[in-house]
């Protein structure tokens, strides 16, 4: 049963994953050509799959990044209402550069779940 759901959880979390840096790639091109209300709409509807999924990426993955991508999220919306779209790129950046590994620190261990 164990090995089962590791396998399941396994193919769900590069699902989400893939999705997840597929928001964020589009998140990113309306930052680099200054959209901004396109941008907080891709913002909006990223954090809303980030969301729907975060039980299942805290159990499966290491707290820290799940915690780094949803402060990465904040600070993309910061910046974009400041308008500054050099910074919200630099942190669309760190958010796909942290969703792309949720595959490989896949971990389904006691600890992330309790």
């Amino acid at each position: 049963i164990i090995v089962i759901s590791g396998i399941i959880s396994s193919v769900k979390i590069d699902s989400v994953a893939s999705k997840l840096y597929s928001d964020a790639d589009i998140l990113y091109t309306h930052l680099k050509e200054n959209d901004s209300s396109k941008a907080k709409a891709s913002l909006d509807s990223a954090e809303e799959v980030f969301k729907k999924h975060k039980v299942l990426l805290e159990a499966t993955s290491n707290h820290e990044e799940i915690l780094r991508i949803e402060l990465s999220y904040g600070h993309v919306r910061e910046f974009i209402e400041n308008d500054q779209m050099g910074d919200a790129l630099a942190s669309c950046n760190e958010i796909k550069h942290l969703i792309k590994h949720l595959p490989s620190n896949f971990k389904l261990k006691a600890e992330n779940i309790l």
